[in-house]
């Protein structure tokens, strides 16, 4: 990430758990192109999102650390 404004993430993934199946399929073939360190998906940070305040931390990962 050379370019000061380039978000940590490419993709950011949002969904309801019944999806969850689907969203690991799309999640992987993410990261398969652009690998898990761009796709912001809970899977690929699950020692980020073990916080105590991740109800007021998540808005910012969406809103600010992502492209898309």
């Amino acid at each position: 990430m050379n370019n000061p404004e380039s978000k940590r993430f490419s993709i950011a993934l949002s969904f309801p758990g019944e999806y969850r199946s689907f969203v690991e399929k799309v999640a992987d073939n993410l990261a398969a192109n652009i690998t898990t360190d761009r796709v912001l998906y809970d899977k690929y940070c699950e020692a980020e999102f073990a916080r105590l305040d991740l109800d007021t931390y998540l808005p910012n990962l969406y809103r600010n650390q992502s492209e898309t």
